[in-house]
């Protein structure tokens, strides 16, 4: 199947859409699944993979929810917001992973509710969303993940405040916060306080 993508020719194509329709062995759904990730978006592929979204499989629904990020179709947008409150965190993880490399700004309420994700994977991978996303309405949603207990959402939501760009009067609390973050006891929060005020 990796193979059959990689070619990413229109009958190539047309191969994986219909694996997609008669594949029942989970193990070989995400794996075609996967495979699309480097085909190129077409509207068959894309409608293809939506309903794997709804799969029972919480493996078929994140690789889904990766493989459309990839894709980077902003149609994904829309179907990927329901996964942000999968049971499964790591579904939430790839959802919003996948939300962050589309870029839709109609994803950042969604991300921000996340912040309070009792997952600290999911907490990082919605903050190194919102920074990709970059629209002004994150900084919001950043601010309590900079004070995380835990280091990896510390980092993600420092990074990501780096690339926030924000009115000149409205970065003054944020760039605040950074400078604070300089002096982090986790030196790889205080490396990307600085590589964020760098920025």
């Amino acid at each position: 199947a990796l193979s059959l993508a990689r070619m990413a020719d229109t009958t190539q194509v047309a191969a994986l859409r219909h694996r997609l329709e008669v594949e029942e062995s989970t193990d070989a759904l995400w794996k075609v699944i996967r495979a699309t990730e480097t085909a190129r978006a077409t509207d068959a592929l894309i409608t293809d993979l939506l309903p794997h979204l709804e799969a029972r499989s919480p493996s078929v629904r994140a690789f889904t929810a990766r493989s459309l990020g990839r894709l980077r179709d902003p149609r994904a947008t829309r179907p990927l917001l329901p996964l942000l409150v999968d049971p499964e965190w790591r579904v939430r993880v790839q959802a919003s992973r996948a939300l962050g490399t589309i870029g839709s700004e109609a994803a950042v309420e969604a991300l921000a509710s996340l912040t309070d994700d009792p997952v600290p994977h999911v907490r990082e991978a919605a903050a190194t969303a919102l920074g990709a996303i970059g629209a002004e309405q994150t900084a919001a949603a950043l601010h309590p993940l900079l004070a995380d207990p835990s280091i990896g959402v510390r980092r993600a939501a420092t990074e990501a405040a780096g690339r926030i760009t924000l009115a000149e009067g409205e970065r003054q609390p944020l760039t605040g916060r950074l400078y604070q973050l300089l002096n982090d006891p986790a030196a790889p929060v205080a490396a990307a306080a600085l590589g964020s005020l760098a920025a």
